[in-house]
């Protein structure tokens, strides 16, 4: 007879199917589930919502209006820890009315989400947000308040367009920014026309912006405009017109530091000469990364692929970026790859940039040259930099296990140098990683061993006596 297998604190619990749980029957279910919701207030306010889903559209909306005001009636405050907590009891909120109310009754919809969005002031004074949870969640029953707009068949245009734009302007805990794309298909290209009308009025009694690159007085005159400027591109995007998105940013002055995002909107558009020369002329900091890669959809859309290839080439060279390596090569003669793979070899090994060099060659599967350049160039090797170089030291273990072991011997060393006794278990961990993959070393070169190693460690380091105390349990 086998014995039953008994389950192991490693081992999840079987999640029983929903077959099985219907042979339990309604009552015993319901006893159960009123049992866990005396311990769950979340379970028990979406037992709440689900009852109250079962009645008509207006009797759901009253109870979501009482929910609306006791979430913001908190007896104290919550910390960011349980401002996930919040942000679900808002989120069971917002899924109601878009799940029970917007496909049945989307004029309803619609009002219950502004009154839902409204409490977000609130919400952020009864709780801390740091993490943005509670943001997001408001976020979201943004892009639902628009999505419903659009499904109600009789609506003025003209009176929803002021709406999305007092909203917008009086935007000043963000939850807003996207309003604009949100209600793009409710509004209509007459709605747009009037959004666009009120934008442009209020910035005419803007004061004009200093001429040149003296500094921006960042009063309340330059928040409006800088919303203004976020209405007029959100109108440009849902319009698909990039000309009038570049007028949209001007309305801050400069358009070349948003060279990047123009140049997305022009190939969107088809127009890629035009998208070359904004990414030529892009003055811009926060993605210069993808300047290299969107010249070479450019050029290759263009017919212009040996143009692309030499684009990522270079950009490879300076970054050593996998993801260009082998788009400049799948852009290459079948004929010069291998030359190009010799140049990238030896522009790694020379290369300033160590470390990016290391995670190209490891990641390309180029390990004895990897396992060659640690054992070279060691000395320069910042150990501090764990991720990348516990990820390079696993790849390199198998078949190089000397450099492997050099770098997880810097990584010890890093966190020793620190002092920190808190992080000593991880010193700890690269030392015993080091010490089984040194059993396997046959060859030390200038390198000491195990015993030699840890002697010379625990001399320098002789005042840590519990790491020591720890390393030796």
């Amino acid at each position: 007879m086998s014995k039953k297998k008994t389950l192991t604190a490693d081992e999840e619990p079987v999640v029983p199917l929903i077959e099985n749980l219907v042979s339990l029957g309604p009552e015993r279910l319901a006893k159960m589930l009123m049992k866990e919701a005396e311990k769950s207030d979340a379970l028990s306010r979406r037992i709440n919502l689900s009852l109250a889903a079962r009645d008509s559209v207006e009797t759901l909306a009253k109870h979501l209006r009482r929910s609306f005001k006791n979430c913001i009636k908190e007896k104290y405050f919550i910390g960011k820890g349980g401002s996930f907590e919040y942000a679900g009891e808002l989120d069971d909120l917002r899924a109601t009315i878009v799940e029970k109310i917007s496909p049945q009754a989307p004029e309803t919809a619609a009002a219950l989400l502004d009154e839902f969005i409204e409490l977000h002031t609130k919400a952020f004074y009864v709780a801390d947000d740091s993490y943005g949870a509670i943001s997001d969640v408001f976020r979201q029953a943004v892009q639902d308040w628009g999505n419903a707009w659009s499904r109600c068949k009789a609506k003025d245009t003209t009176a929803l367009a002021r709406k999305v734009y007092d909203k917008h302007i009086a935007n000043d805990y963000g939850v807003y920014d996207e309003i604009v794309p949100a209600f793009g298909e409710a509004l209509r290209e007459n709605g747009l026309a009037v959004l666009e009308k009120l934008a442009l009025d209020e910035l005419k009694k803007l004061p004009p912006i200093p001429e040149g690159d003296r500094a921006r007085h960042f009063d309340e005159n330059w928040s409006v405009r800088c919303r203004i400027g976020h209405i007029m591109e959100g109108i440009a995007d849902i319009r698909k017109d990039p000309d009038s998105f570049i007028e949209a940013v001007r309305v801050l002055g400069r358009d070349t530091i948003h060279g990047v995002e123009i140049a997305e909107r022009f190939i969107d558009a088809g127009r890629f000469e035009e998208a070359l020369e904004w990414l030529s002329r892009n003055t811009g900091v926060q993605r210069t990364y993808e300047i290299p890669y969107l010249k070479a959809k450019c050029l290759i859309a263009l017919s212009r692929k040996n143009e692309a290839r030499d684009v990522l080439w270079k950009h490879f060279l300076e970054t050593f970026t996998s993801n260009a390596y082998k788009e400049a090569l799948s852009l290459a003669k079948p004929e010069d790859i291998k030359q190009m793979q010799r140049e990238a070899l030896t522009s790694a090994s020379k290369s300033n940039r160590l470390l990016d060099a290391l995670s190209f060659l490891a990641e390309e599967k180029f390990l004895r040259e990897a396992a060659t350049l640690v054992l070279e160039r060691w000395k320069e090797i910042n150990g501090s930099v764990y991720t990348t170089l516990g990820d390079i030291a696993k790849k390199l273990a198998k078949d190089y296990p000397l450099s492997s072991v050099v770098l997880h011997r810097l990584m010890a060393e890093a966190v020793l140098d620190k002092g920190i006794s808190k992080y000593y278990g991880y010193a700890i961990r690269d030392l015993r990683s080091a010490e089984r993959l040194g059993l396997e070393v046959t060859e030390w070169h200038d390198f000491k061993n195990n015993e030699e190693y840890i002697q010379e460690l625990r001399g320098k380091h002789r005042l840590k006596k519990s790491l020591w105390e720890r390393y030796e349990k």
